[in-house]
């Protein structure tokens, strides 16, 4: 229930109580979707999250603003003082309300969720895509309307409950033989007076759920108690964010697992297919012996042959006209040896694809039983060096782009096409790698690849990569090219857009540049 009105609630008189006649001193992202707002109190500044999918507000005592890779947001808001923090009746709107009858609306609800200042009843600005809203008239609260009868319960009995507390009401109702409406209204009732909350978790530490009312229905579970709900959100939050990374890391793991299982299976499918077919090496032996117990039919300069074979049948046999018959004969031979080495080799490659085949199935295995970042570290440094092995090489696994040394250690990689623009940015690039693109104009997709999260290239990198961009561009015949530079976790596919096009939520830089060919 950590995105529900009734934590919200909690979370806004806890605030309330924490920020009011503090300052706004900073307002600042360094994750999509998430902002922090950093207020000066009299015992240091305090940082706020605030998360927009999933909604989650918590108090972010660890924060500390990345030296690059952040943007400001809501400047307007920033210096002014916090005259409270209050929630809407029964709906999913916080407000921070400020000096001059300003406030900051979290509006976390519905397919547009964002933090708007808003002044009066007008958007002055907003945290995500800000031209769409200033100037719109700000999002009213519409609260929820409670159920009074039995036939009025929803699939989750109240509006403002979430799964977790319809399990609970539930639980409740059927162990007391309570009816179900007075059950759920008793644990409204619970939740909205709360300031403490619950966390529950696996045995192997996973956070399962957050509540601000004890959950019987999860009896068993590992339960922590906390008396401050902003205490138990950032924990939480922390935890969640564990889980995610952990759960990504081993979405990807398990893929590589999977295709390095099924490049050794056919691997060893393909060997045992050759090994299958007789072997030519005794045949070629055989001519050998043939061309040497006949020497004298065999005319010089001759280039096939029919000789009778030793079990009385008669063979015709291809000859190299520039060599001699005994040099043919040994022809033979070579070829024979030749022949069983490449046997030898296949059966060993053979072990060796079985081998690994089998080890990436118990490392998939032990992937699946990896519950802990320690673990899944353990398996990914085991798993390495077959993962190196089995890396793309074929011309059917291109990549979709290519690459331009930069300088100064960096290389450029520009996608080859509308749709491999999309695969460089979504899949291949990394979340702290620079993104460039001609600015209004459609054209490659161009990363500079960066060598870690604190990593600056210099200037002239930027610079020769933001020329090649506009080289590969529609603008590529004008003088003088704008083009956008951002950190990649600043771009994202708008649902349903055609290959290729994209959204730039933060513009950290624009340059001018004339267009450069690689």
């Amino acid at each position: 229930m950590i995105g529900t009105f009734y934590t919200l609630a909690a979370v806004a008189r806890a605030l309330d109580a924490r920020l009011t006649g503090t300052v706004l001193a900073d307002a600042y992202t360094q994750h999509r979707d998430e902002l922090r707002l950093v207020f000066d109190t009299p015992d240091g500044p305090e940082t706020v999250a605030v998360a927009l999918r999933p909604p989650a507000v918590w108090v972010d005592e660890r924060a500390v603003r990345a030296r690059r890779n952040t943007a400001d947001v809501l400047p307007d808001a920033v210096g002014r003082t916090v005259r409270g923090v209050r929630v809407a009746d029964l709906d999913r709107h916080v407000f921070v309300d400020l000096d001059d009858g300003a406030s900051l609306d979290l509006a976390l609800f519905g397919p547009r969720p964002n933090v708007l200042l808003v002044h009066g009843e007008t958007v002055d600005d907003a945290f995500l895509a800000p031209a769409a809203f200033v100037g719109t008239s700000a999002p009213m609260p519409r609260p929820a309307r409670l159920p009074n009868r039995p036939d009025e319960l929803g699939p989750r009995f109240f509006p403002t409950f979430d799964a977790t507390m319809a399990a609970e009401a539930s639980f409740r109702a059927t162990a007391t033989g309570t009816p179900l409406l007075d059950a759920a209204e008793a644990l409204h009732r619970e939740a909205l007076a709360s300031d403490t909350a619950w966390l529950y978790g696996n045995d192997a530490g996973h956070a399962e759920a957050f509540s601000l009312v004890p959950l019987r229905h999860l009896d068993g579970r590992q339960e922590t108690r906390f008396e401050n709900v902003l205490d138990a959100l950032r924990v939480f939050a922390r935890r969640r964010r564990t889980d995610a990374a952990v759960a990504r890391k081993r979405a990807r793991l398990a893929e590589r697992l999977e295709a390095a299982t099924a490049d050794r299976a056919a691997r060893a499918e393909r060997l045992l297919d050759a090994l299958a077919q007789p072997s030519r090496a005794d045949a070629h032996e055989v001519e050998g012996h043939l061309l040497m117990a006949s020497l004298h039919a065999v005319p010089p300069g001759a280039s096939s042959v029919t000789l009778a074979g030793f079990d009385g049948t008669t063979h015709t046999l291809a000859l190299d006209p520039a060599l001699s018959a005994v040099q043919n004969a040994h022809a033979r031979y070579d070829r024979a040896r030749r022949v069983r080495a490449a046997r030898a080799v296949a059966e060993a490659r053979l072990d060796d694809a079985v081998r690994d085949a089998d080890a990436a199935r118990a490392l998939r295995d032990r992937l699946a039983n990896a519950t802990t970042p320690e673990a899944l570290s353990t398996v990914e440094i085991d798993a390495a060096p077959l993962l190196r092995e089995a890396a793309p090489t074929s011309r059917d696994e291109r990549l979709p782009y290519h690459r331009v040394d930069l300088g100064f250690g960096y290389e450029a990689w520009i996608g080859r096409s509308a749709k491999d623009n999309d695969a460089l940015t979504l899949r291949h690039a990394r979340p702290y790698d620079l993104w460039l693109h001609a600015r209004g104009v459609a054209g490659s997709h161009v990363v500079i690849r960066v060598k870690g999260r604190t990593d600056v290239p210099p200037d002239p990198v930027i610079e020769r990569a933001a020329r090649l961009a506009a080289f590969h561009s529609k603008a590529k015949t004008s003088a003088l090219v704008p083009v956008v530079v951002t950190p990649r976790k600043w771009v994202r596919k708008a649902k349903g857009s055609p290959p290729g096009q994209v959204l730039v939520e933060r513009e950290a830089e624009v340059r001018i540049v004339p267009p450069e060919a690689p």
